[in-house]
């Protein structure tokens, strides 16, 4: 039997090789006494990911459900931003979907779109490196 395969893109754009998704190492079983979920990233919706809009929902449950053959746990298609796209994703993907909280997206509407884990990149971060250096400012 073959492995899957995916397809990406590099930064030009151009189609890389098709490569086989091997399934993930026997460390990765319940048994293994160590508690981990693999969710496996989908830079799809990325400006750097190179795939134009229309086709970016497709790729993604392409991408998605191989890397749900080879063992993920979850999957997370970082960067949707918009709640169509997200809902079709959570509804076509077999499994747990991880979203990005953001602008029309917080916690109530990740739930009720079916995600199962929520993101917040670094927005925290951000948010309070901008307070700290507000507040640096204030004493200069």
């Amino acid at each position: 039997m073959s492995a899957p395969a995916a397809a990406g893109r590099n930064r030009c754009g151009t189609r890389l090789a098709i490569s086989p998704i091997r399934p993930l190492p026997v460390c990765h079983r319940p048994d293994a006494g160590v508690p981990i979920v693999v969710n496996a990233r989908i830079d799809t919706f990325l400006p750097t990911g190179g795939i134009p809009a229309p086709e970016r929902l497709a790729e993604t449950v392409g991408r998605g459900r191989l890397y749900r053959d080879a063992g993920a746990d979850c999957v997370y298609p970082i960067g949707v931003r918009d709640r169509h796209d997200l809902a079709t994703l959570v509804e076509e993907l077999p499994g747990p979907v991880n979203g990005n909280t953001g602008e029309g997206l917080d916690l109530a509407t990740l739930r009720e779109l079916g995600v199962a884990r929520v993101s917040y990149g670094p927005r925290i971060y951000r948010a309070a490196l901008a307070e700290l250096r507000s507040a640096v400012q204030a004493l200069v």
